[in-house]
């Protein structure tokens, strides 16, 4: 990864995990918060590829676990998008990326996000898993996470367009 893309990366987590605590995780949205950061692992994969969408995935499942509130085992969401960030980038390598495939590798990994949290956290002995609203949870997470994409993937495409041309997968 080079040295413009790594900062681009770098400061758009952050500025996720500033957004998702001050502001995101304040307001009562129905069913459970839209979640910034592996929505933008997703983006960052599909505009990056494997590599620096795992590098991605796993940074900001560390950033996830241990932001406020960090109440969860610490490592559980660096390791679900690890592979989430590796499998969307796969798609980069496919050029085959039109906004229904990006809305569904999007709606598939946020899916897989929180049963995957889910059902780690259970059997690591979580207090916080409750498989009764975990149906709601999810289909509201998805939601939340397709009307995200389309406006990350834009915003993200301008800035790594702008700053790192030659990276853009």
């Amino acid at each position: 990864m080079r040295t413009r893309q790594v900062l681009l990366i770098a400061t758009v987590l952050f500025l996720a995990v500033l957004i998702q605590t001050t502001l995101l995780n304040r307001i009562p949205f129905p069913g459970t918060t839209p979640e910034l950061l592996p929505v933008l692992v997703v983006v960052l994969a599909m505009l990056y590829g494997r590599i620096p969408g795992a590098v991605t995935g796993f940074s900001a499942g560390l950033l996830m676990d241990i932001a406020p509130p960090g109440n969860g085992p610490v490592g559980v969401s660096a390791l679900i998008l690890v592979v989430v960030g590796f499998v969307a980038g796969a798609y980069t390598d496919a050029r085959d990326r039109t906004l229904v495939i990006i809305i569904s590798v999007m709606a598939g990994s946020s899916a897989a996000l929180t049963f995957v949290t889910a059902a780690l956290e259970s059997i690591l002995g979580s207090s916080r898993v409750s498989w009764d609203q975990l149906a709601g949870v999810t289909v509201a997470g998805v939601l939340y996470s397709v009307l995200l994409a389309p406006i990350l993937l834009a915003l993200m495409g301008w800035a790594a367009r702008r700053l790192t041309p030659e990276a853009v997968g």
